[in-house]
């Protein structure tokens, strides 16, 4: 499975900013991770987050697909995986229409490839899939909506957890190193810091660090102030 491929297309965004209302919430990103026990690969638009949840799309709606000829990892071939993505553009353009719906992502996982948007209105949602899907494919599909006015599924499914973003994080940086021609090969010094209320605490930490193979340098003591919206009673103190 390609990841880069997962992402939905240059079109279907396009198709997304063109009847956005003039919301800028383009953010999409994917991730590897576990659901139920089976491997899975997630698409999400991270730009929804700042707004969400949105009270003018208080429903969820899905369309669950059955993956033919799913590999060992439940993840279908390069071929399939492309007609699978040609049903999620179709979707998206036709529900992006009016503004009637958002995509917040997709779940590939254990068979199944299914696409999340939320409603403006979840009424007849399986008949307006069906006008969408009829004669476009041959696999499998069942629909459903509900209400989910707080968007629990973007928060707590889609939505990355702190390793996703690390891998969100690091496969940006790699991105960036390739794009000025770096060698990803070559090894390199990556440095770290942390910071401790008290002199002792980093001493610990740097004994633990370098119990596993790290090079630590001794602790420095630092002034800092807190930022403007923290709590002003606070003053200036030290950090080691």
């Amino acid at each position: 499975l390609k990841a880069e491929r997962r992402v939905p297309s240059r079109e279907a965004d396009e198709i997304r900013n063109a009847n956005a209302g003039g919301r800028s919430m383009e953010n999409w990103e994917s991730y590897f991770c576990t659901v139920e026990d089976e491997r899975a690969f997630i698409v999400v638009n991270l730009g929804l987050a700042s707004e969400a949840p949105m009270a003018d799309y208080p429903f969820l709606g899905y369309v669950s697909f059955a993956i033919s000829l799913p590999d060992a990892d439940g993840f279908p071939a390069e071929d399939e995986d492309e007609a699978l993505n040609d049903l999620e553009d179709a979707l998206v353009e036709a529900f992006s229409q009016g503004d009637s719906a958002c995509c917040a992502g997709h779940c590939l996982s254990d068979g199944r490839f299914d696409v999340y948007f939320y409603l403006r209105c979840a009424e007849a949602w399986h008949e307006r899939v069906t006008a969408v899907l009829n004669g476009r494919t041959s696999h499998d599909w069942e629909s459903g909506s509900h209400a989910d006015a707080e968007w629990e599924l973007y928060h707590e499914f889609l939505f990355p957890d702190d390793y996703a973003l690390l891998q969100i994080h690091n496969k940006r940086g790699c991105a960036e190193l390739l794009e000025q021609d770096d060698d990803l090969e070559r090894s390199r010094i990556i440095e770290h810091w942390t910071a401790f209320p008290e002199r002792d605490q980093a001493s610990s930490f740097i004994s633990a660090a370098g119990a596993l193979g790290y090079t630590a340098d001794e602790p420095v003591l630092e002034e800092y102030a807190p930022e403007p919206e923290s709590d002003n009673s606070g003053s200036a103190g030290p950090e080691v």
